[in-house]
């Protein structure tokens, strides 16, 4: 995701609305776990 995606998605406030949401959080943390095992396992 570049800025410009990010900039375009705040205006439309997709991302602010939910920013106290326990449930996208854990979401985006287990992602962010997934997405670092693919990164180490191309090493």
């Amino acid at each position: 995701m570049n800025t410009q995606e990010i900039d375009v998605l705040s205006k439309q406030k997709a991302l602010i609305d939910k920013i106290h949401d326990r449930e996208l959080f854990m979401k985006g943390i287990e992602q962010s776990y997934y997405y670092e095992q693919i990164e180490d396992n191309r090493v």
